[in-house]
């Protein structure tokens, strides 16, 4: 049983639509190369992981490593970054949220948004070590508040994804 929030009586879940899960994927892509500047460039989240993360967790067969690889690798293309930086970064993020699940669907919101934390946490070090490799610079000290931002993000994305997949029970009478 899926544990990943309170469902309240007389509701269900079902299970998403292809539908909803590209068009949910397709929105954190164009938020993902959306323009930031500033200190909003600082501390942009990484939605589209976000989302990418949630359906890994929540829909298995539709959503894997193999999507976040090459979804990983149409953001390094949109967003002009090293080839294939995004993609290692969204597959061994997906693996983990996959390997994770049960566990991690286990618990309330607050506690997945630790678990999912830690997952953001080890792909923005995956990324220092590919920068440290490349010979780029050391990342500022506000780097890692990407990842405490995607923490803090995590229950919104994730009632915002389960809101479609709710229906009312109907009541029988025979």
């Amino acid at each position: 049983m899926n544990a990943s929030m309170p469902t309240p009586e007389g509701v269900i879940r079902n299970i998403a639509s292809t539908k909803l899960v590209l068009i949910s994927l397709a929105i954190g892509f164009l938020i993902n190369i959306l323009p930031w500047q500033g200190t909003f460039l600082l501390v942009q989240p990484d939605v589209y992981l976000l989302i990418l993360i949630y359906w890994s967790m929540e829909e298995p067969r539709k959503v894997g490593a193999s999507t976040a690889f090459f979804s990983g690798l149409l953001i390094d293309i949109a967003g002009g970054y090293f080839f294939g930086q995004n993609a290692l970064i969204y597959s061994i993020s997906a693996y983990i949220a996959l390997q994770f699940r049960l566990r991690i669907l286990s618990f309330n919101l607050v506690i997945q948004a630790l678990h999912v934390f830690v997952i953001l946490f080890l792909g923005q070090a995956i990324l220092v070590l590919e920068f440290l490799i490349v010979g780029v610079e050391f990342p500022d000290n506000f780097y890692f508040l990407r990842s405490l931002i995607g923490m803090c993000l995590w229950p919104i994305v994730a009632l915002i994804l389960e809101l479609p997949r709710r229906q009312a029970i109907k009541d029988e009478i025979a």
